[in-house]
């Protein structure tokens, strides 16, 4: 099963080899003892001789390009070494067998080492590409052979590759490392230069370790030297630029190429950007010291964090090998081991590694020889003697160039140590210093408290701090008390909260000149900002916004609140339509349904007539249908109520239908434009933006003089802007700037006059309003943000910005942001300046509507009275002309007395009975009401003959009830009493 035989096998073995080469001697005539003694003296000969035969251990070694040159003789010096020096890998020999690759091609990568497979290997070696690494991982995982890799460039361990790993640390070891560097600093802002060999993801981990130290991160990416590019990598250039970033740049760290750092630094020299103010750091393990010596950094202060590198005996050989070596090998003289490509050493420790586990598995007995391996995708059987070795060389520590080489369950090694120089210019030469060191353990231990150019840590505790500030409510504002003035607002709880965070005192007074601060003829400052400058404050607190103007002479914490400008109006006040039911439809729709409705009534009228004149004896459509009664029809269709009338005749229902169809449509339509109308209040205001204030001259408008925003107008590009600033300044617009916001607030509430102040003041008062009159409209400008003013260089500004970042985080900002500018105010807040929501309907929305009814209601009383007065007029006519009888007789035509067989009797319910004998021919009860001339044969329920101008007078339909028992008896009609009783 094992390969590897111990010294007694193979002397046996050998013996019996012996044996068979001195049969000739026993054949011979020469004695038994002679032939004994020789066979003895070839056994001991031979057995000294296998005693130094090895067991070949083939390994792999994957190079590309002629990049490789020094990592491939570091490797045949390692493999040379290790079969010379029997302490190493003892009864064992490395048998090397090298692949070059022309070019970075993943798909040769996978060849070549499936070609190493086939010959039998034990492990493959590698410094390739980051594609071609990836490659080999996938199909050494596969075959279960161990994949050692030395990266030229930021490779990583793919996830899953259980047969990989990585000589270089773990990238976020080195990341923990420099982001430990960085905090010592106590830095609060930075630029980080970066390039493709520091890959952005490590960027964001750098940052994601620092969270909460810093205010202002800006990452800057240079263009890469690896494909043989000759940019000069780009430091800001043009004065503007220099000026912007002149500042920022006293904080940088470097993340780049070695080659890229260097030309970065010379370039700050020649700009005369690397001053005794200026702090760079340089995070690169493989930097030399060489080309330390190159950077010369000037009278910066320059900090270098670097791979630390532990002596022992193989880096004395190691180094004393490679001076050996000529120059062209090595680029140059080497002086100490960090002057050696760090991938070559790399490269050593490597295949010292791979020794070492194989020799620990010689010793357990576990050592299975290299198969003869097949890469293929119908068949692929993996070498059974991978796991054990691969899991040797996770376990064995071994001592290298670099130092102890040992690798974790992730597959990077564990030697992540880091050295922390410091970089001195010293007449015309760069002195290093070692400044400190980091581990993974003890994490960073440096020779001094802080590293050099540390901002030193300040104690703020207990210090009583002189406030400046002004009255701005919802920011400040201030409230007598019995004991004195007490300040409220957003800015003094937040300052509350600062005191209690930080542990200082403070006292507060407001500004003499009620100013926030701009610059004056002389080259001083009004207002907070000169208090501040003057050294009569400590710092400014209230609405007091950060500009560029402004952190020229001052320093701003970060911003607290975002800041803009908008534009405070009165609400455009709210008319009350009477006739806000009509408005669905326009004035020439309604006079056209009107019209509509009058055509259409007097067609219906004229189409009956004249059917009726054809066809007299067809009773379809009733008598009724008079000009009075269609126009009810019609009315009554058209509001969807329907009609009295029948309508049976074919042109008639014609014309009924498309009317029909016609109220349908009109009905529905009006139906559907009046919700909207009832629904939504619209407040349409003449402003809405900037551009309409501008382009208009009606409403005047201002801002306070001597602000930000007054400066920002005044010196804006904007065409928009600028239009605004020269309505202000004009003569006839003289008393458009005003002297404080509270005077602008009043004009707004007058009426005409659009005040320009920052949101969050204009939006509190139009929250807090006491007859809810004001809105802000306008799309906001000049996005800035407020903050707190310290004199320049403070050293209090840093702790109070993180004090500020704390309480962002901790949201105790935003409660005091609910609490000043609550959701559910008073009032409403309007942000176009034209509501246009769903709200419940009022009056208002209906008292057209209740007119109408109430027009409706006197007119048919009115009617109804002049009805009663025509009636009762007429009645005492007919009493001058026909005098009744008491007794209720009828009168006859003409004035004869009516027959005593006719009576009429009232009851008390309104009904008129009239009494008739069956032998009266003929009665006339009124000129409109006849009783037939002749008595019915037979007893039945009939009506009265139709009218006959000759015989009978008009008359209205009546109903005779005859008797069942013939004519014998009296017959019995009743009429209703409107019917008759204005005609008795």
């Amino acid at each position: 099963m094992f390969p590897f035989a111990g010294p007694t096998d193979a002397g046996i073995g050998l013996f019996n080899a012996c044996s068979c080469s001195s049969g000739g001697l026993r054949q011979s005539v020469l004695p038994r003892m002679v032939v004994l003694s020789l066979g003895v003296a070839v056994l001991l000969c031979c057995s000294t001789a296998i005693s130094d035969h090895m067991v070949d251990v083939p390994l792999g070694a994957i190079f590309e390009d002629e990049k490789t040159l020094q990592e491939e003789e570091a490797f045949r010096y390692a493999v040379d070494q290790i079969n010379a020096d029997r302490t190493i890998l003892p009864k064992a020999r490395l048998v090397p067998r090298l692949v070059h690759l022309d070019k970075g091609d993943p798909l040769l990568a996978i060849r070549k080492g499936c070609n190493l497979m086939a010959d039998g290997i034990a492990a493959i070696v590698s410094s390739t590409s980051c594609p071609t690494n990836i490659a080999l991982q996938s199909v050494c995982n596969a075959m279960h052979v161990p994949l050692v890799f030395v990266a030229r460039d930021n490779c990583q361990v793919t996830a899953g590759r259980k047969y990989t790993l990585s000589m270089r640390p773990e990238a976020s070891g080195i990341d923990r490392a420099l982001a430990d560097v960085i905090i010592q600093q106590r830095w609060r802002s930075m630029v980080v230069f970066y390039d493709d060999y520091y890959a952005f993801s490590r960027i964001q981990n750098v940052l994601a370790l620092t969270r909460g130290n810093f205010l202002e991160v800006i990452v800057l990416k240079l263009p890469s030297l690896s494909n043989g590019s000759q940019v000069i990598v780009g430091l800001p250039s043009g004065q503007k630029e220099i000026s912007d970033y002149g500042e920022k740049l006293k904080r940088v760290v470097v993340l780049c190429t070695v080659e890229n750092t260097i030309r970065l630094v010379k370039q700050a020299n020649q700009m005369n950007l690397f001053t005794p103010e200026h702090h760079w750091v340089i995070a690169n393990q493989e930097v030399s010291d060489k080309q330390l010596q190159a950077i010369n950094a000037s009278r910066g202060v320059l900090t270098v964090v670097r791979k630390l590198i532990s002596f022992s005996e193989y880096t004395d050989k190691f180094m004393a090998y490679w001076r050996s070596l000529p120059a062209n090998v090595t680029n140059g003289a080497t002086t100490s081991p960090y002057d050696v490509k760090m991938t070559a050493a790399y490269m050593y420790d490597a295949v010292l590694h791979i020794s070492r586990a194989v020799y620990a598995l010689f010793l357990d007995r576990q050592w299975i020889g290299p198969n003869k391996l097949r890469c293929s995708i119908d068949v692929s059987v993996p070498w059974p003697g991978g796991p054990p070795l691969m899991e040797t060389l996770r376990k064995v520590r071994t001592p290298g160039v670099l130092g102890k080489s040992g690798f974790d369950d992730t597959g990077y090694n564990i030697n992540s140590q880091m050295q922390v120089l410091r970089l001195e210019k010293v007449v015309n030469k760069t002195r290093v210093q070692v400044a400190g060191m980091w581990d993974p353990v003890t994490r960073l231990n440096t020779t001094a408290r802080t590293l050099p150019g540390a901002n030193p840590r300040i104690d703020i505790r207990n210090k009583t701090f002189r406030v400046v500030t002004l009255e701005e409510e919802p920011f400040v504002f201030k409230r007598i008390t019995p004991i004195g003035v007490k300040w409220e607002g957003f800015a003094m709880d937040m300052l509350t909260e600062l005191s209690k965070l930080l542990g200082f005192k403070y006292k507060v007074y407001e500004v003499q000149d009620k100013k926030y601060g701009s610059p004056q003829e002389d080259g001083t400052w009004s207002g907070m900002i000169g208090d501040v400058m003057q050294g009569d404050a400590d710092f400014a607190l209230s609405a007091i916004t950060i500009t560029p103007q402004r952190e020229r002479v001052v320093d701003f914490t970060k911003r607290y609140m975002d800041f803009a400008v908008g534009i405070l109006l009165r609400k455009p006040v709210k008319k009350t339509d009477l006739f806000v039911f009509l408005d669905p439809f326009h004035v020439n729709v309604w006079l056209c349904t009107i019209a509509a409705f009058i055509l259409v009534s007097a067609v219906l009228f004229l189409l009956h007539r004249i059917g009726t004149r054809k066809t007299s004896d067809d009773p379809s459509d009733g008598p009724d249908f008079n000009l009075r009664n269609t126009m009810w029809f019609v009315y009554g269709s058209f509001v969807q109520q329907g009609g009295d009338l029948t309508i049976g005749r074919m042109p008639t229902r014609i014309l009924t239908g498309v009317w029909w169809l016609f109220t349908l449509i009109i009905i529905s339509s009006y139906t559907a434009n009046l919700a909207a109308f009832l629904t939504v209040t619209r407040m349409d205001s003449p402003i809405r933006s900037f551009d309409d204030l501008a382009s208009q001259t009606e409403i005047p408008y201002g801002t306070v003089t001597d602000t930000s925003i007054a400066q920002f107008l005044a010196s804006s590009d904007v065409e928009t802007y600028q239009r605004l600033w020269s309505f202000m300044k004009s003569e006839n617009n003289s008393a458009a700037l005003v002297r404080t916001a509270q005077e602008g607030f009043q004009r707004v509430r007058k009426g005409k006059y659009a005040f320009l102040w920052d949101v969050p003041v204009i939006e509190y008062e139009a929250l807090t309003d006491k007859n809810c009159e004001l809105t802000t409209v306008g799309k906001s400008i000049y996005s800035k943000g407020y903050g707190i003013a310290f004199p320049s260089a403070d050293p209090y500004r840093d702790e109070f910005t993180l004090a500020i970042l704390q309480l962002q985080d901790s949201g105790t900002l935003d409660k005091l942001r609910h609490k000043w500018w609550p959701k559910n105010g008073k009032c409403k807040l309007d942000q176009d300046g034209a509501s246009s929501s769903s709200s419940a309907l009022d009056l208002d929305n209906f008292a057209g509507v209740f007119c109408v009814l109430a027009i409706g209601v006197v007119l048919a009383c009115a009617v109804a009275l002049l009805e009663v007065l025509w009636h009762m007029y007429r009645r005492r006519r007919e009493k001058r002309n026909f005098p009744a009888k008491e007794n209720g007789e009828l009168t006859c035509k003409g004035g004869c007395q009516s027959p005593s067989n006719v009576t009429v009797r009232k009851d008390d319910n309104g009904e008129i009975h009239i009494i008739v004998s069956p032998t009266i021919t003929q009665v006339q009860v009124q000129p409109n009401l006849l009783i037939p001339a002749q008595t019915p044969a037979k007893p039945s329920t009939w009506e009265p003959t139709k009218r006959n101008k000759e015989e009978y007078v008009p008359m209205k339909k009546v109903e005779f009830a005859l008797p069942p028992e013939g004519c014998s008896k009296q017959q019995e009609y009743v009429r209703n009493v409107d019917d008759f009783t204005t005609r008795l």
